[in-house]
């Protein structure tokens, strides 16, 4: 059922607006846990730990807590709300939270319509890759010397360990590389289209630094315009819980996690690009399944270069 007090309206033809409660009883369940770790970890010049009172704790050690939690919550409600209409925004939503009384409002574009896929007739190469002793020798010869001096060449544990470290990489360099080669395929059978002037602008203007001519500007939106109306096509939407499992994956690795993970959520492009690499992999499975696919073999040095020259 819809909620009344949700509001999309189409202010311009693919500019929306969007208004929505936002739901303060998340916001504050999520403080008090943030606030009870706080309590049980933080230490404080004159204060023993687990004693520092909690106004101090928020002035000094977070004092834009609240407003980063309301940011993401809001974000992902945005997210929820849009994918539930089935729009597919160009370029990360602009989300503002009122907190009196408690709401949000956010304004994006959408793409044009295009014309369908035909997801069948799309030719699509897959690598098949297999690591060979000869692969291992090579990267044993790379290896630090004071490491491999601990570890005998022909010790089986070196070996075994690298050979599981090397397909570690390789499964996840391979669905980059499918990804990729699933968008160039749908880049190529796209239909022509022409693309937003406002939108066309503001992506060569984020990237007129590196870009001053705009050619990888129009290349990049067209590739994300082509994954988009695949989306669609496919009902492939993005989903909120799979980007907080990964943004917390992402901030796991850093050394302050939590740090990292209030930074990525109060920055749209940087969720924006996790939220697109998530959207390309899940096309790239579904298209796969429906195209016509090879496999090409290679062996872990060639595919590694492959990769290199992109």
């Amino acid at each position: 059922m819809a909620n009344s007090a949700v509001r999309f309206e189409e202010v311009t033809p693919k500019s929306w607006r969007l208004e929505a409660p936002l739901d303060v009883s998340l916001v504050d369940k999520e403080f008090d846990r943030r606030l009870t770790e706080l309590r049980r970890t933080t230490r404080l010049p004159g204060f023993r730990r687990g004693r520092v009172p909690d106004r101090v704790l928020i002035q000094r050690v977070a004092p834009n807590l609240r407003q980063h939690l309301a940011i993401r919550e809001a974000q992902l409600e945005v997210r929820r709300l849009i994918a539930e209409r089935g729009l597919a925004p160009a370029l990360p939503p602009e989300v503002t939270v009122r907190l009196e009384p408690p709401r949000i409002e956010a304004t994006f574009q959408v793409f044009p319509e295009i014309d369908p896929f035909d997801f069948g007739a799309l030719a699509i190469e897959r690598p098949r890759v297999e690591i060979d002793e000869d692969d291992i020798e090579q990267m044993l010869m790379r290896l630090d010397e004071k490491y491999v001096a601990g570890h005998p060449l022909g010790e089986v544990p070196l070996r075994e360990a690298l050979r599981d470290s090397m397909e570690s990489e390789l499964g996840e360099a391979i669905r980059l590389e499918l990804a990729d080669r699933v968008e160039a395929a749908l880049v190529t059978a796209l239909s022509p289209v022409e693309l937003p002037t406002r939108l066309l602008e503001r992506v060569e203007a984020e990237t007129q630094s590196t870009d001053p001519e705009g050619t990888t500007a129009r290349q990049t939106l067209v590739a994300t315009l082509a994954v988009a109306q695949a989306a669609r096509q496919l009902e492939v939407r993005p989903d909120p819980a799979t980007l907080w499992e990964e943004t917390e994956r992402i901030a796991g690795r850093s050394d302050e996690p939590q740090r990292t993970l209030d930074e990525m959520w109060a920055d749209p492009m940087w969720i924006q690009e996790i939220e697109s690499d998530l959207l390309r992999q899940r096309v790239a499975r579904e298209v796969l399944a429906k195209a016509r696919v090879t496999e090409v073999r290679l062996n872990f040095t060639q595919f590694a270069e492959l990769r290199r020259c992109k």
